[in-house]
Parts: C-alpha cells; structure tokens; sequence
C-alpha cells in the first residue's frame, strides 16, 4: 500500500509565472468577461471591486498586488477569478489563465521557508514545463499565504 501524501492544486498563470493553490479551497474558476465589476470607493488598492455571482456578492482581488508578483506586467486581456472560499470568507483571485488540475506528491515540493517571499508563510515549488518544454519553476502557494492571521485576504 502506497502512503505517499499527494495533494491536488490548480496550477495557473500570472505575470508569466506559474502558481499553483490548493484545490481544497478552490469553489470555482470563472471567465471575468461574463461580469461586471463594480468599484468599491475607499476600497484597498488590492480590492479591484465586487461581482453578483449567482447572488452573491463576491470581492475580487488584483492577485499581483496581494502577493507583490509581477506588477510591471499588464493582466492577460482575457483574465481569470479564482473564487476561493474557506470557512465563511470569499473572494475572487484574479490571474491570467487556469490550466491544469495537479496532483503533487507532497515530497516533490520543495518548502522555501528562508526566501524574503516567503518569511512569513510557507511558499512550496515544484518543477514543470512551460509551452516551450524548458523546466519553470511553479509557485505553490499555502492557505496561509492566501489568507493573513486572522483568516482573511482582505485586509
């Protein structure tokens, strides 16, 4: 019998980069050109608005900001939200382009506790292949890093 842990992450793209979150707290992925997004006055910098999905009010984050990744580089002109969701907290994390469903074994992620990204948080990475088949590192972000201590993302 195999006891290798495996984990199941959403591998997407931002900024040119690779991330990768885990699929547990992921509700769903949906194509932003089939929502408005309205403003928030006096909202953070990080908080680009809200949509009505299916009835909901659900807050949409400019993921480059919150996690300080590639922000001299424009959003695809078709982006992506990540609609997460744990405990009672949602939100929509933007990002260029969802493509692939992963399973990870747990040993193969390399946990990069000293790097200045990720003094505070644990920030994994493991290697894949981008369009070109050259090796590219993917970003594997921990629920820790999608939301602060006290459970949220807006902060």
């Amino acid at each position: 019998m195999n006891t290798e842990l495996i984990q199941k992450y959403i591998i997407c793209s931002l900024a040119n980069e690779f991330i990768a979150m885990p699929i547990n707290i992921v509700k769903e992925i949906i194509d932003l050109d089939n929502y408005v997004i309205s403003k928030i006055p006096g909202a953070v910098s990080s908080v680009i608005g809200v949509i009505n999905l299916r009835g909901q009010i659900i807050p949409l984050l400019d993921s480059r900001q919150k996690l300080d990744f590639g922000l001299d580089v424009v959003f695809s002109k078709n982006p992506k939200a990540i609609i997460i969701e744990k405990e009672k907290e949602i939100f929509g994390l933007l990002v260029d382009e969802v493509h692939q469903v992963a399973e990870i074994l747990e040993r193969n992620v390399e946990i990069s506790l000293d790097q200045p990204i990720s003094k505070d948080v644990k920030i994994g990475t493991i290697f894949g292949k981008d369009i070109n088949e050259k090796e590219k590192p993917v970003f594997i972000l921990s629920e820790e890093k999608l939301f602060n201590s006290n459970n949220s993302l807006v902060n």
